[in-house]
């Protein structure tokens, strides 16, 4: 392969509906850092009614969302620089699903507790 024809497929511009979607989705998930970075500072009040272990679950969960924002907004960017833009866009959403899992493993999706019906 000669070195025009290497230089050629870098210069090829990334699609225009990828740098939308990635600007936008950077906006949402910045926007979502703020509450969650709020959560993160709960972090001790997850151990108010003593340890254990789905306090030890809500806690590093309350903590790492940030850090799943922050990390996915970086992975993104990054693949995107490098012409991945179908990776990029696909790590755009890896915060959803860290959040989707944590809310699944703290039980916060659904009540593990039947309810009464009101008779």
């Amino acid at each position: 392969m000669s070195e025009a024809t290497v230089t050629e497929k870098r210069a090829a511009p990334r699609p225009r509906w990828a740098k939308i979607v990635m600007i936008v989705m950077t906006i949402l998930w910045l926007i979502a850092l703020l509450p969650a970075a709020g959560f993160a500072l709960m972090f001790p009040f997850a151990f108010d009614q003593g340890p254990s272990q789905q306090a030890t679950i809500v806690a590093l969960g309350l903590v790492g969302g940030p850090f799943a924002i922050i990390g996915a907004l970086l992975l993104a960017w990054l693949l995107f620089a490098a012409r991945l833009v179908k990776l990029a866009v696909i790590a755009m959403f890896l915060p959803l699903v860290y959040f989707v899992i944590f809310l699944l493993v703290s039980g916060w999706a659904g009540s593990d507790i039947p309810r009464q019906s009101a008779l």
